[in-house]
């Protein structure tokens, strides 16, 4: 199979008993490519993933000068990826064992720019994969695009309700190359905007209708656990979303979706952070919002 994979590692993957790295080797077995991106880690996470490095010939290390965040590693990830097909991984999610080879074989027969599928919530500790949670919100996809190629303009109302993760997805690198779909620097939160530019961009797009991914939750440590200053960064994805909606012309065309996309997004972001940060948080809204007037 011609993929590279990206992984994102962090300690957090080996400690507690989530040691990631292990349950990702022994499920994923095949000839591709995985590319741990170390984005100049601290800690041991570094130590760790030479040690399987050493183990299995499939991995290649990039190491950063720097922290750029998320975003930028993902990006040099892709850029010096061999393989013609990239999917990304987080360094705490679960896959099924036939993730890789079905999204493969899924995106090749369709010729598509990017093929999607569902994925599910597990629970940090108690293991418990809740199958009625998440799904890619395929159930608002016209029931003719789980079965056929579509574009964005197929599904323009309900562009924004699909998934903004890169981790339940297969790409061409070709596409993401000579469409320059690319993640953000420096911000947290970044998905959103290299999901959407994806989506916008792809002249086509598929789905496998199968759960094959399954997202970690109530683990603290998660930017989307924390409730902390981080959720600040999230005001910064609309603006991003909205410049690159210019770029390709579409901005008048989505802006009041864009828009409903925001208002939705930003409530639901605001009753989760914590309560200390509730004010600063609504005071950044509430000027975000102004400058729209």
């Amino acid at each position: 199979m011609n993929i590279a994979i990206i992984l994102s590692p962090f300690m957090e993957c080996f400690l507690k008993g989530v040691d990631f790295m292990t349950e990702f080797l022994i499920v994923l077995l095949g000839d591709f490519e995985i590319i741990v991106v170390d984005n100049k880690s601290t800690d041991k996470t570094l130590e760790k993933v030479r040690y399987y490095q050493s183990k299995d010939s499939r991995i290649s290390i990039i190491e950063l000068d720097a922290n750029y965040k998320q975003g930028i590693a993902r990006n040099i990830g892709v850029e010096k990826a061999k393989g013609e097909y990239i999917m990304f991984v987080d360094g705490d999610d679960k896959v099924a064992p036939e993730f890789v080879e079905k999204m493969y074989d899924k995106i090749t027969k369709d010729d598509a720019d990017m093929t999607m599928c569902r994925w599910a919530p597990f629970d940090h500790f108690t293991g418990i994969i809740n199958y009625k949670h998440g799904y890619a919100n395929f159930h608002r996809l016209p029931e003719q695009f789980r079965h056929q190629p579509f574009t964005w303009r197929d599904i323009k109302d309900e562009i924004f309700s699909q998934s903004n993760v890169p981790w339940d997805k297969i790409y061409k690198k070709s596409f993401l190359i000579d469409k320059d779909v690319k993640f953000p620097g420096g911000t947290f939160f970044e998905d959103n905007v290299f999901s959407f530019d994806a989506f916008f961009k792809a002249d086509k797009i598929t789905v496998l209708d199968e759960c094959l991914i399954f997202y970690r939750v109530n683990r603290k440590q998660a930017v989307t656990a924390r409730g902390d200053q981080t959720f600040f960064d999230y005001l910064n994805i609309f603006e991003a979303i909205k410049q690159n909606l210019i770029k390709i012309g579409l901005y008048d065309e989505m802006k009041y979706s864009l828009l409903n996309y925001k208002i939705h997004s930003v409530f639901w972001w605001w009753k989760r952070i914590d309560f200390k940060y509730k004010h600063k948080f609504f005071d950044m809204i509430k000027e975000d919002f102004l400058k729209m007037l």
